[in-house]
């Protein structure tokens, strides 16, 4: 199970999320993040995330029982 954010330091997670897809195809991806416009989840929707959550709109302990719920899946 990999959590990705879209934002990161030095390489973003849309550019992530297609090489994780190529070289791990079984991993499960969860994608936690404060991007939260349509066109965001439509840039990762081909890839098929596992989750797609805007850390802003959740609170932490929904958070992490969904996340448990998709990894225990």
């Amino acid at each position: 199970t990999i959590l990705l954010d879209l934002i990161l330091p030095t390489k973003n997670g849309f550019d992530l999320l297609p090489v994780i897809r190529k070289h791990s195809p079984k991993s499960k991806v969860i994608v936690m993040t404060n991007l939260g416009q349509p066109e965001d989840r439509e840039r990762v929707a081909p890839y098929n995330p596992e989750g797609y959550f805007v850390k802003s709109e959740i609170p932490i302990f929904d958070l992490v029982d969904q996340i448990k719920t998709i990894v225990e899946s």
